[in-house]
């Protein structure tokens, strides 16, 4: 029995559901498609599986039905000439769309696009590059996730299938693939936030260490750069990418300011840091005689280039035997410095998080000069550390 073909009315009153669907309009081939979001529009679809071909007409609420029949009919006879001009969905491999998903998509991670672009090389595509996008099912997902797993790299598969959840909600809403099949990938391990504080009197036997002295344990001692930066963490609580990456420009070193800009800060923002003079003078004695604005602070001593992204977490690593990372300084050092009285919201400011959405709608302050209070406060507090360890090491040596 043939379907009444749709009017106008019909059109307006179809309603959306939870997943998008595509409404027969009466006629072969001519679709109402309905989005979640209430959207409406007359889509053209011949064929099926990897013969399938659409060309979007219109919206459906604007073209009324009369045209978006006559439109359909152009199309119709294109498709039968083999001359329909629309891509077929079922032509764009997973590799292409992973291009067009890193070229055009609105990326709001963007300093960790390089990594995700790591990942999906190394994980994605030897498995699925070639295949169909439109063609992939969620089975096939869930399998590279446990395939990941399986080599012992849980969380790693965790951010792979961020990155497909992401990557496939884009396409789908852009009508590159028929389905969001990634929609409701698992979670391939359950991730624990980290929650290793280190007291002040136990970074401070770092100091030994992190200034390049000989230290009983180890062949040699720390270079002047990875110690330099690692103490540029400990006493400002930035992030270790933050550190390993300062140029000379981005410091003031006569009123003891670091400006980091919105390119290489994790919330794209201006975030500045004020230098304990300790650490100020340390990166003044390390500064060549001739320097550029973009000459980087810690050069690589084996490349010349940025340290890195493991070099920090590897001195550390070996000078701890493990027991905490370096982003464990940062949350240790913003735990001791509300320890020492300093107001969370300072806190924060230190740490560069960005405020409440109404805060930042009204209130405006900068709070440099608490912060400065505060990062000035600290880096006495772990000074003060470090001399009582000093001074209790010479007292046993006395007695020795």
């Amino acid at each position: 029995m043939a379907t009444a073909r749709i009017t106008d009315t019909k059109v307006r009153k179809l309603r959306p559901r939870a997943t998008r669907y595509d409404a027969h309009a009466g006629i072969p081939y001519l679709y109402a498609r309905v989005e979640p979001t209430g959207r409406k529009s007359w889509y053209s679809i011949f064929g099926h599986g990897s013969n399938r071909r659409t060309k979007k007409i219109g919206d459906a609420l604007a073209i009324p039905t009369k045209d978006a029949f006559e439109l359909h009919e152009q199309n119709r006879r294109a498709w039968e000439r083999g001359e329909l001009d629309q891509q077929n969905p079922a032509s764009l491999t997973v590799t292409k769309l992973f291009e067009q998903y890193w070229e055009k998509a609105p990326h709001k991670g963007v300093k960790t696009i390089a990594e995700r672009q790591r990942m999906v090389t190394r994980d994605v595509i030897p498995a699925l590059g070639q295949r169909e996008a439109s063609a992939v099912t969620r089975g096939e997902l869930i399998q590279l996730l446990e395939d990941v797993k399986g080599r012992g790299a849980p969380v790693v598969a965790n951010r792979v299938g961020e990155i497909l959840r992401a990557c496939w909600r884009w396409a789908y809403r852009r009508e590159l693939v028929p389905a969001n099949v990634a929609e409701e990938l698992p979670d391939m391990t359950r991730e624990l936030p980290r929650e290793v504080v280190v007291k002040p009197a136990e970074l401070a036997t770092l100091w030994p260490r992190l200034t390049g002295q000989e230290v009983e344990g180890f062949r040699k001692a720390m270079s002047t750069q990875i110690g330099t930066a690692l103490l540029l963490v400990l006493f400002t609580a930035c992030r270790s990418v933050e550190a390993s990456g300062a140029r000379w420009g981005e410091l003031d070193l006569d009123d003891g300011w670091w400006t980091i800009p919105p390119a290489r800060f994790k919330s794209g923002r201006t975030h500045r840091v004020f230098l304990h003079p300790e650490i100020r003078q340390r990166l003044e004695n390390l500064k060549p005689e001739e320097v550029k604005d973009q000459d980087l602070v810690f050069p690589s001593p084996r490349t010349g280039g940025v340290l890195g992204e493991k070099s920090l977490h590897q001195a550390l690593t070996r000078s701890t035997g493990g027991r905490y990372h370096v982003h464990d300084i940062r949350r240790s050092v913003a735990t001791a410095m509300g320890d020492m009285g300093v107001f969370p919201y300072v806190i924060e400011r230190i740490l560069g998080h960005a405020q409440p959405r109404l805060q930042q709608v009204y209130n405006r302050s900068e709070l440099d000069q608490p912060a400065k209070d505060a990062w000035t406060r600290w880096g006495d507090h772990f000074l003060n550390e470090v001399q009582k360890q000093q001074a209790q090491s010479h007292a046993e040596q006395v007695c020795y």
